[in-house]
């Protein structure tokens, strides 16, 4: 299989993760940022949400790396998710220790934490990163779900299935996970089988 160029998405589409486990799991990498010059802001926005019953485990966590070397760790809302769903808005200034820390040539990635015991489930909808710069500029970063270095065996496919409000994927016999899935609409669901 040949490696295909990554593709980053200004915005990651609505995702739902159903590994109940409290392991620290990789989701996307940013793009790098060539330059923090004249950087006046950095926001963070994203609308999440657990389960909607039980214990909330579900947590989110940025890393901001160079070189594949973590600078730092950004968690001001390493609190659960709630069980109904929140906005979260974090726009912090050039003072803040976040934006004196970057650098040129960094990254970003987002990681997650769904949690263990069973019945656990964390959805993330409309994450975005924006950088601010002193003459008004605004860069959106571009997110890349799969790994820069993804390594595939010849006999896994990838493809993406979109949801269908005709289509109940709970009833699919092709997979144990659908049978946990709930049905979300305008979900998007990376499945690999192995033929």
């Amino acid at each position: 299989m040949t490696s295909e160029e990554e593709v980053f998405l200004t915005s990651i589409p609505s995702t739902v993760w159903i590994e109940g486990n409290d392991e620290l799991m990789f989701y996307a990498r940013s793009e790098i940022v060539s330059t923090i010059i004249s950087l006046k802001a950095l926001q963070i926005s994203f609308t999440w949400q657990d389960q909607g019953w039980g214990n909330r485990k579900g947590r989110v966590i940025i890393k901001v790396l160079k070189h594949c070397k973590e600078l730092f760790l950004i968690e001001d809302w390493s609190n659960p998710a709630l069980h109904e769903k929140e906005n979260v808005h974090k726009l912090y200034d050039v003072d803040h220790e976040y934006v004196k820390d970057l650098v040129d040539e960094c990254r970003f990635e987002l990681w997650y934490v769904v949690g263990g015991g069973g019945g656990h489930r964390l959805e993330l909808f409309d994450f975005s990163i924006q950088l601010l710069y002193d003459d008004d500029r605004i860069s959106v970063l571009g997110f890349s779900i799969e790994p820069e270095k993804k390594e595939q065996d010849e006999n896994f496919i990838d493809f993406p299935l979109i949801y269908d409000n005709n289509i109940d994927v709970r009833n699919d016999p092709i997979s144990d996970l659908n049978k946990r899935a709930k049905s979300v609409e305008g979900m998007y669901i990376n499945l690999t089988f192995k033929i």
